[in-house]
């Protein structure tokens, strides 16, 4: 009985001793499996960085000439609006509709902000029969930022008016726009906005209107 726990105990060792060198072998060869692994997964990792740094490098530079291209933003519009709080001449303020034409000249300050001045002719109640003669020649400095991904304009600026109707009043006033322009690029693209005139004459004048035109790129 000795003998035979001897054996046994002589062939579990060596049974023991096996499994840790098929162990260690597998292990080893598990490690460098691994490292193989690991070595390709950076490899692939660095090339996708490389193409996603490239492909962003292209855009990037797409990006500047364009920009470059359209440095120069020209916008006819034109549109009709709702007058409030104009001064009629006889101590009374009326309200009523009226249209405006005008023309805006920007810069580019980067790719979605510009800045630069509007020309705008006004006639508050030119749409309405025997209705007074209030108009205005309005010129200011204005500043867009435009939102690509959501095709999205909103601008605001100080704008001086000068009365050439019956009114000879000589007021400044606040303008703002929100509204949608189409195209991300191209260099002539539609817009339409809602458009706000706020002029502080001896009355509050307050001017919606719905105004449409195009961007011209240079």
């Amino acid at each position: 009985m000795t003998t035979m726990n001897r054996y046994i105990s002589k062939y579990d060792i060596i049974n023991v001793d096996s499994f840790y060198i098929k162990a260690s072998k597998i292990n080893a060869i598990t490690l460098l499996q691994n490292k193989i692994f690991i070595k390709k997964f950076g490899l692939l990792s660095l090339f996708i960085f490389i193409c996603f740094y490239q492909i962003n490098s292209v855009q990037a530079d797409t990006i500047l000439n364009t920009e470059k291209k359209s440095n120069l933003i020209v916008r006819p519009f034109a549109g009709i609006g709702y007058t409030d709080g104009a001064d009629l001449g006889n101590g009374d303020t009326g309200s009523g509709t009226g249209y405006h034409v005008g023309l805006r000249l920007m810069l580019g300050a980067n790719k979605t902000q510009r800045f630069g001045f509007e020309y705008t002719y006004l006639d508050l109640y030119g749409l309405e029969n025997n209705s007074p003669d209030i108009r205005y020649s309005a010129l200011g400095l204005v500043i867009e930022q435009n939102f690509p991904e959501k095709n999205i304009l909103i601008s605001i600026g100080t704008i001086g008016y000068v009365g050439i109707g019956d009114n000879s009043d000589n007021p400044f006033g606040v303008r703002t726009n929100i509204g949608w322009e189409g195209g991300k690029s191209g260099e002539i693209n539609p817009f339409i906005v809602w458009r706000g005139d706020y002029i502080f004459a001896n009355e509050t004048i307050v001017v919606y209107s719905l105004s449409a035109g195009l961007r011209l790129s240079f």
